[in-house]
């Protein structure tokens, strides 16, 4: 049963399936009206930035624009965006999930090369 301890599994045995498929990766896909998914279709993984986390200011730049990795990796779309920097190499690093037609991975976007 590789790594899950006996009390995992006795959680496991413990759950509830009414309660299961609650997240969203569980769910069936929802599709947003056409006016909302636009902006995302246009600028899919945009900044803001904020120094009190009360008022943000949205880069106008994208970060990343879905589809845009040569292997098609994201080419469904991409999304849980995390920018990392480096000040030793002065380099941001973009961690993302990616979702395309030869499955699920996680991409990687520099603002240098590697």
């Amino acid at each position: 049963m590789g790594s899950v301890t006996p009390a995992g599994r006795a959680a496991f045995q413990r759950r509830d399936p009414r309660r299961t498929g609650l997240y969203s990766f569980e769910s069936l896909p929802r599709e947003l009206l056409p006016a909302l998914e636009r902006p995302f279709q246009a600028n899919p993984a945009m900044a803001a930035f904020s120094r009190d986390l009360v008022h943000w200011t949205a880069d106008a730049e994208p970060l990343y624009r879905t589809g845009g990795n040569p292997s098609r990796l994201d080419q469904q779309y991409a999304h849980k965006v995390s920018l990392v920097y480096n000040p030793k190499n002065a380099t941001f690093y973009l961690y993302y999930c990616a979702c395309g037609s030869k499955g699920r991975g996680i991409g990687l976007i520099t603002s240098r090369p590697l």
